[in-house]
């Protein structure tokens, strides 16, 4: 496998060869680790930002193309996860000092805590069934707190297709939260 192309390997992935994806995996997870940890500044984030494209990779292995080459194109994949994981870190952040500063966290029943965390379920599904471009942009406006004018220059798209993009990801999360709200009144 080691004298292999990175194009042949793909054709062998794309056929669920085990020995294809561990010769990617061998080739490329230090390449892809440097990146992240220069970004992350955090080697174990590093690591599980890595793993996760690797994991995405596998999991849509019949599906991947690549059209210019492949350390371009997880080079790319290593960039979008970090910054997935940097969006995390900031709404965490800001739910932590939310937390501190209201108490919000103590006085919530425990019905409560399970209607949100069904709530907050069903707005991450809503949000996974979004297109990549269009998930990606509502994650950094949204979780990640970046301008358009940033989540444009980040994503080297202009300001309008972030807008466009923001507007089809409200509007599917509006039609969720509507049909979720028109339940809990029928039931409340």
């Amino acid at each position: 496998m080691k004298e292999l192309g990175d194009s042949v390997l793909l054709d062998k992935l794309k056929q669920n060869d085990e020995a294809a994806f561990t010769e990617l995996y061998n080739r490329y997870w230090g390449k892809m680790y440097v990146i992240a940890l220069n970004r992350l500044n955090n080697p174990a984030e590093a690591e599980e930002a890595v793993q996760e494209v690797f994991y995405n990779i596998w999991k849509r292995r019949a599906e991947i193309s690549v059209t210019l080459s492949l350390p371009a194109y997880l080079a790319t994949a290593v960039k979008y996860e970090v910054l997935n994981t940097l969006a995390r870190q900031k709404r965490f952040l800001r739910y932590e000092k939310y937390t501190v500063y209201t108490g919000a966290a103590a006085d919530e029943s425990a019905g409560e805590q399970l209607q949100v965390a069904d709530m907050q379920r069903q707005l991450q599904r809503t949000i996974r069934a979004l297109p990549e471009q269009c998930r990606l942009v509502y994650r950094l406006s949204r979780e990640g707190g970046y301008s358009r004018k940033e989540i444009a220059t980040t994503l080297d798209i202009s300001e309008k297709t972030v807008a466009n993009h923001l507007t089809r990801a409200l509007k599917s999360l509006r039609g969720t939260f509507t049909e979720i709200f028109r339940i809990l009144i029928i039931f409340c």
